[in-house]
Order: structure tokens, then C-alpha cells, then sequence
């Protein structure tokens, strides 16, 4: 099973011809020896960035271009659409390998003495570079991100002609042309922490599921919540926020957990909408679980410079709080539904934990235990997951089911590199669109529209400003999201006096929850093809359970103890119990259910406590806990008198 969603292009043709055959045969050798050379250059020592990144892109480009065809399968019904699509794929190849030898052998030259002053040569080498960059965003990430790429640049030569902010003075040709593809674009940052960094968590999730430690996390959970209200459900949120934080892909999370999640909690009576809600929801606590959450705390440390393990303690809390909500959304949903009959038969239904569950949870455990350990201790975050797969394959020498072969290991070598192709051709396309921002000043100028729009009204900036995280984050996986968006959004919310830590996370968290907005909610259609759930229903249904993912970044912003960073502990207490009490009453007002069913009129008070909550002035702070605590009363009150009258009401008939 995947662990990263390859995107819409990256799924082999249907004939099984000749032709076909070959080209999977080269797309995993290439996976393959893209998979070794990065292993290589980490253990080995990496070798001048233009060379080890033209060498990734070289070959993950390869491996997209073999598994993919160029045309769409109508043209290729035909002798003629098949041969110009074989044809398009060859000079693809052609192009991408010709520049990329051209920059092993003359790079020194094209980066030390030429920059600025490109030979003709050079220019030919940055146009084969930059189309073949965007067919395979578009084989492995679709026509939508491929034409995002193609619009970032139309703005380069566009901005003499545009109005106000976005103004900019024109750029030479040569010169955009040189910076989207060298170490400011293309061969850039976010290719290099594909290189160094990403492509280790991916395979760490490959090794994961390779060794079956997922299925006994999934078993693991579920016996843990069997006697908890809402069971079935309970155990999807554990389990995707466990598998979630290592996986670093919330649409794969889904479909490595919500394949036995969905189902299981279908079987026990709840609507497909809501266990595919449950699941795509989970999936996204995944992305903001510590320690690794999803890849990003190593990205934010190394933009941002702040140590790791601050970014981690930062995160504990705001993430509990989103655990929270969505589990007292299950709780409510469960009482409200009558589903403890129907959750007690599931919990009867689960596979029993037998001692190999026990063994797999634990070797997973200590493996998570030894990065977090060697990242403390100031090793490379590609190191730690290093070590930590190493202790997955020790986990073999106890327990003979975790044992993975020569075979095996080189199965899972090319389905992590499979699986991260969506990335690798995603980081590389981030790569022009952040060259665009540093060239044309649009990261400063999104700055101004921010300020402009909000005035001095902190909270109107902070709706502009989740408003175009959600826009910009739409359709990018987690890591390509969080660095699109810290390069674009983040200076507008320093400008506003926000800290750096808080705001990374901010943006951070509304990346991540464009997975479950429509119109392109990755998490949630990828449930949807699970729960047979039309996909914009599950993604209202996703976006409607996991409404509280949208306030608590502005809970972090109103309410910085939460973060716990540079925090007195009664600022921690006082900010913790606050924005618990949002959590309860959001929750509560939405299900309908608190101890008993909820008058619209009592849902209605706590959603307004709850929005009271938000802003840390004391009069909507002390009303917003005054509602929650007469609507409780008042709960308990009735609940009391349903009891009382119970037995009276069997004795009459």
C-alpha cells in the first residue's frame, strides 16, 4: 500500500503490452536507483548541490515520464496516439537528460561565473529544464498545479501592466529564466529537502507498512477504545494520528488506515458520510501530531531556525485540542445516535491483540522514541529516521513475521520511491513558484494586500490571511502546502507582531486543513473512494467534523499559553481551560448533544460561547464559561428528572 499519494498521474496504463512492460520495468529501476543514490549521498556525504539535486530531479523524472503516458487515453486508442505518445515520453527523456549531463559537467562555470550572464547553450539548458519540470507536475499532480506553476510565471512578465501591490518592474528573459531553474528555483531548497530529508520519512512509512507495524497499530487502537462511547470511530482518530505523524501524507494516511477504519465503523451502524468524515479528519490530526508531524517540524526548524523541540512542545498542545474536539464529536454523535448496542457488537467483531501486536506496537514505539531522541541530541533529522528505520528491521530478529529479505527490501526501496514521485515533481514545481515570489516581491507585496485589507484589525488581517492559505494550499500535500505558504503568507503575519513560531503554525495548520476543503479536498474525496460517499458531500461532511481545525489557529494567536513556548504555567492553565471550554461547546453544539439532546436554542448559546472564546477579553470570556456552565446545569437538571421518571413510567405499564 501506498504511504504517499502519487497524485492523479501516476497509476500504470491499462494494456500490458510491450511498451508497457518496459517502461514500469525502467520507472522502477529508476525508483530504485533514485532510492540508493539519496541513501548514498546522506550516508557517504552529498555531493555539489547542482549535481545532487539535477541527479534527483534527473531521476525522478525519469521514473515519472516511464509510468506515466503523455496523452490521455482516448488519443491512445489509436496506432498514431500511441506512437506520438511513446514519441512525447522519448524526447521528454531526451530533454531532461541532456540538461541534466550538461549540468554535471559544467556547473562549477554556469554557478560561479556565469550567473546573471547565461550562455546561449545555458538558456536552452533552463527552457528544457523548466518544461520538462512542468509535464511531470502535470503527469503526477494534474492539470491544476502544472497551470498554478504556468500562472506564477505569467506574473513575471505581467506585473509591469498590473495595478498597485502587484506591481513589479520587468524581468529579463534570461535572467527569470536562469533563477526559476537554478538554486533559487528548480534546483532549489525545497528539491534539496526532498533530496536530504523527505524521501527518508517516505521511506520510513514504506518500512512501516512493509513490516505490518500499521495493521497492528490499527488493532492496537481499537482494543484500546472498545469501551469507550463510539469505539469504532475513537479508533480511527488513535490510529491516523499515530500512523498520520509518520506517514507524512494525509490523503495516504486515509487510504493506509481508513481501508479497515471506514468499513469497520460502517459495519457498526454509523453513516458512510460520517466514517468517512471521521477518517479524512483523523488523517489531518496526523499531519500536526508530534514529533515528526507530517515531516513539517524538521521544514519549520530549518526555515525558521528555532531548535526542534521547541517547534514539538509548541505543537502539544494545540494538536491534543483538535484530538479533543474531533473525539467529543464522536462521543456526541455516538450518544446522540443510541449507538452503544451497535458500538459493543463492534468491539466483540475486532481481531483479538495477540503477542506479535504487542511486539510491532512496541518496536514502533521505540522507533519513534529513537528520532525523537537523536534529534534532541542534535543529529540530522535524515539520520534519526535513519536510525529509526534500523530499528524496525531489528525488530525482525525477535519476532520473524517483521523480517523483511533482500527481496522485500528492495520491493520497498522502489514503492518509496514510487510513492514519493508526487513530491519530488510537487517540491520541484515550489521551486519556480518561490523564484517568482523572490524575483517579483509578491511575498511582500500578498504582505501589504494583508495589512491594506486588514487594517488595524488583528482578526480581519487573520481572516485574509486563513483565507489565502486555504486558497494557496489547495490540492498540495502537506510539505509542498507548508512551504508554498511560509514563503508567501508568513511575512504578513509577522508584520501584524505575531512571533515567528506562531506564525509558521498558523499557516501550518491551514495548509493542512485544505485537505478537507472543498473544492479540492484530497483527504476527503481519497475517503470518499472508500465510504462510496460522493465526494463533495464527504468533504462537507469532513469540513462540518473537523470545524474546530479552523478556530484553533486563531486560539494560538489569542491565546499564545497554549503554545507553551516563553509561557508562565498560570498563562498555560488559564489559555488551556479556555479554549478546552471552545472546544466542548463547539462540539457540543454541533451534535446537538451535551448529557442529553440539546434545544436548538441551548446549540445556538454554545456556538456563540464558544466564537466568544476566541478573543481573550475578559467580559466574552467570563459570559462564553457562564453559557457552557447553565446549559451543563440546566443538561444535568433534565437528565436527572428523565431518570427519576423512568422507573415510574415502566411501573404504570
Amino acid at each position: 500500500m501506498s504511504v504517499i499519494t502519487d497524485g492523479p498521474g501516476l497509476r500504470p496504463a491499462a494494456r500490458s503490452d510491450g511498451w508497457t512492460r518496459t517502461t514500469r520495468g525502467l520507472a522502477d529501476a529508476c525508483g530504485l536507483a533514485l532510492m540508493i543514490f539519496i541513501l548514498a549521498t546522506i550516508a557517504l556525504g552529498e555531493l555539489p548541490l547542482p549535481v545532487q539535486r539535477g541527479a534527483v530531479l534527473l531521476l525522478g523524472a525519469a521514473a515519472i515520464l516511464f509510468s506515466t503516458p503523455t496523452l490521455p487515453a482516448t488519443w491512445r486508442s489509436s496506432r498514431a496516439g500511441r506512437l506520438a505518445d511513446r514519441a512525447l515520453t522519448i524526447i521528454f527523456l531526451a530533454a531532461i537528460l541532456a540538461a541534466m549531463v550538461y549540468v554535471f559537467v559544467d556547473w562549477f562555470e554556469m554557478f560561479s561565473y556565469r550567473m546573471g550572464f547565461p550562455l546561449p547553450e545555458d538558456v536552452m539548458v533552463f527552457c528544457a529544464t523548466l518544461i520538462v519540470t512542468l509535464e511531470i507536475t502535470r503527469r503526477a499532480c494534474g492539470m491544476g498545479m502544472a497551470l498554478l506553476v504556468v500562472g506564477f510565471m505569467g506574473f513575471i512578465w505581467a506585473g509591469p501592466w498590473l495595478p498597485g501591490v502587484l506591481h513589479h518592474s520587468s524581468v529579463r528573459l534570461e535572467v527569470a529564466l536562469e533563477e526559476m531553474f537554478g538554486q533559487g528555483g528548480i534546483l532549489g531548497s525545497s528539491l534539496g529537502l526532498m533530496a536530504s530529508m523527505i524521501y527518508v520519512f517516505v521511506l520510513y512509512g514504506a518500512v512501516l507498512q512493509a513490516s505490518g507495524a500499521g495493521d497492528s497499530i490499527i488493532r492496537l487502537a481499537g482494543r484500546a477504545t472498545r469501551r469507550v462511547p463510539g469505539g469504532p470511530a475513537q479508533a480511527a482518530v488513535v490510529a491516523s494520528m499515530g500512523f498520520g505523524s509518520l506517514s507524512g501524507s494525509g490523503p495516504a494516511n486515509v487510504l493506509a488506515t481508513g481501508s479497515f477504519t471506514i468499513p469497520f465503523m460502517i459495519r457498526a451502524g454509523y453513516r458512510p458520510a460520517f466514517a468517512g468524515a471521521v477518517e479524512a479528519c483523523a488523517s489531518t490530526i496526523g499531519q500536526i501530531t508530534p514529533p515528526v508531524m507530517g515531516i513539517v517540524a524538521f521544514l519549520m526548524a530549518d526555515i525558521t531556525g528555532i531548535p526542534y523541540v521547541t517547534i514539538v512542545i509548541a505543537s502539544i498542545l494545540p494538536c491534543l485540542l483538535f484530538y479533543a474536539s474531533i473525539s467529543l464529536r464522536v462521543l456526541f454523535a455516538a450518544r446522540a445516535g443510541g449507538m452503544e448496542a451497535a458500538d459493543a457488537r463492534a468491539a466483540a467483531d475486532l481481531p483479538p491483540v495477540d503477542r506479535g501486536d504487542v511486539i510491532q506496537g512496541l518496536t514502533v514505539a521505540a522507533s519513534a522514541g529513537g528520532i525523537v531522541a537523536l534529534l534532541a541530541s542534535g543529529y540530522s533529522p535524515a539520520y534519526a529516521c535513519l536510525a529509526g528505520i534500523a530499528v524496525i528491521f531489528l525488530g525482525g530478529i525477535w519476532h520473524a513475521p517483521m523480517r523483511m529479505g533482500p527481496r522485500v527490501v528492495v520491493r520497498v526501496l522502489i514503492e518509496a520511491a514510487r510513492d514519493g514521485l508526487g513530491l519530488l515533481a510537487m517540491c520541484a514545481a515550489v521551486g519556480i513558484i518561490l523564484a517568482v515570489v523572490n524575483m517579483t516581491g509578491v511575498g511582500l507585496a500578498f504582505s501589504k494586500l494583508v495589512l491594506a485589507v486588514g487594517g488595524n484589525d488583528l482578526f480581519t488581517a487573520l481572516l485574509a490571511t486563513m483565507i489565502a492559505s486555504l486558497v494557496l494550499g489547495t490540492g498540495l500535500p502537506t510539505t509542498p502546502a507548508y512551504l508554498l505558504l511560509a514563503f508567501t503568507v508568513v511575512p504578513a503575519l509577522t508584520q501584524l507582531g505575531l512571533s515567528v513560531i506562531t506564525a509558521h503554525l498558523f499557516i501550518f495548520y491551514f495548509g493542512i486543513m485544505s485537505a478537507i476543503t472543498p473544492p479540492v479536498a484530497l483527504s476527503a474525496f481519497s475517503a470518499a473512494s472508500i465510504s462510496r460517499v460522493h465526494p463533495m458531500r464527504q468533504a462537507v461532511a469532513a469540513v462540518r467534523l473537523g470545524a474546530t481545525g479552523f478556530i484553533i489557529p486563531f486560539l494560538m494567536v489569542y491565546h499564545p499559553g497554549v503554545l507553551i513556548v516563553d509561557q508562565t504555567p498560570l498563562a498555560i492553565l488559564s489559555s488551556t481551560l479556555a479554549c478546552l471550554v471552545a472546544v466542548t461547546a463547539l462540539a457540543a453544539a454541533d451534535q446537538g448533544w451535551l448529557i442529553r439532546r440539546l434545544h436548538p436554542g441551548w446549540r445556538l448559546l454554545l456556538a456563540a460561547a464558544a466564537f466568544g472564546l476566541i478573543l481573550p477579553e475578559a467580559l466574552s470570556t467570563v459570559a462564553a464559561v457562564a453559557a457552557l456552565v447553565l446549559v451543563t446545569t440546566v443538561q444535568i437538571i433534565l437528565a436527572r428528572r428523565e431518570r427519576a421518571a423512568r422507573p415510574a413510567a415502566l411501573a404504570a405499564e
